[in-house]
């Protein structure tokens, strides 16, 4: 009886195509009912619903992945404009600007001895200050290119701050001539290379930030 069984499942699985169509890699898969081919046709209409229902809510599953993943890729370049591209274009300048100040104020104490102590005060101020923000600047930096011409700020403006020492006892004793010629020889070098630093970080944190501004537009574009 079992051998009839057998035979008769066998002859079914020939005649349905079985193995050729790929339903099942055997007739023993296609006997316990594994592999067999899903018919519309035999089926129900309540079976029919939840078969479109579960299509449904997986194509929804797949829409809104896609959506999450669009939306955090946004979210992603608008936080590297907020969190790295303004600040350091943000910093930048405003070293820039304390910088210029700074150096203003060292020629005025060189060429006016009425405002001598005045401008040594503001000077010492600025250079607290310079330093507190240089500081900040760096806790902002996230890529190695920004890194690299972050560290090229500092011993430009040690170069700076030493010609300043060095000539400030020099124009406190009224000795104007040799005061401007060390801020020639050194001072001026070194304020202008320090500009030139300064300018560069400016450029890049603005280039950076038109990258990143582009690209969350394409991202939007996309979506």
């Amino acid at each position: 009886m079992i051998c009839s069984s057998s035979t008769s499942i066998q002859s079914t699985y020939r005649n349905t195509g079985g193995r050729q169509k790929g339903y099942a890699k055997s007739w023993q898969d296609y006997r316990f009912g594994l592999f067999q081919p899903i018919s519309l046709a035999g089926m129900n209409v309540g079976r029919k619903i939840s078969l479109a229902c579960a299509f449904l809510v997986m194509m929804t599953a797949i829409v809104a992945s896609i959506a999450l993943y669009r939306v955090g890729d946004i979210q992603s370049k608008l936080l590297a404009i907020t969190d790295q591209s303004l600040p350091g274009v943000y910093s930048a300048g405003k070293l820039a600007q304390l910088n210029r100040v700074m150096t203003g104020n060292m020629l005025i104490h060189l060429g006016v001895p009425s405002v001598r102590q005045a401008m040594e005060t503001k000077i010492r101020s600025g250079q607290k200050q310079f330093i507190d923000l240089l500081g900040e600047f760096g806790k902002s930096i996230s890529t190695a290119e920004q890194k690299r011409l972050y560290d090229a700020i500092p011993p430009v403006y040690g170069r700076l701050c030493a010609a300043w020492e060095k000539i400030l006892p020099i124009s406190n004793a009224s000795d104007t001539a040799k005061a401007w010629a060390v801020w020639l020889d050194e001072g001026r070098p070194a304020l202008l290379d320090l500009e030139q630093k300064l300018n560069a970080e400016v450029d890049f944190s603005r280039a950076v930030g038109g990258h990143n501004a582009e690209a969350t537009m394409r991202s939007e574009e996309r979506r």
